[in-house]
């Protein structure tokens, strides 16, 4: 997604900023946030050369940033054992998260099921 995002860039704004900050959410969950941020930092560095150096890509970049950030700190919150420590083998309550609408029920102390 990222990759696509970047291809994109200097000519589709709105699907390249969408790309690459659901990309960079959806990397910091899958490998962690090294290689987020290595990707992160990468889309400035961009800059350096003349070519990325058009309006387009840093409405791009603006658009990027605006979407990646907050879903980089909310999917991490949302899916940390802190955040619903219920959810695991150790609890067995019914509890209800203050940002979904699902209620959590629990049937075996192992299991979790979302109703």
């Amino acid at each position: 997604m990222i990759l696509c995002g970047f291809s994109l860039a200097q000519r589709r704004v709105i699907t390249s900023s969408l790309l690459l900050g659901g990309g960079w959410a959806l990397l910091s969950l899958s490998s962690g946030y090294l290689m987020t941020a290595a990707l992160m930092f990468l889309a400035p560095a961009l800059l350096l050369d003349e070519k990325w150096r058009v309006k387009r890509y840093y409405l791009t970049l603006v658009g990027a940033f605006a979407i990646g950030l907050p879903l980089l700190d909310g999917l991490s919150a949302h899916f940390s054992p802190e955040r619903s420590p219920n959810c695991f083998p150790s609890g067995c309550n019914t509890t209800r998260s203050a940002h979904s609408a699902a209620w959590v029920v629990f049937r075996r102390p192992s299991a979790c099921f979302i109703t």
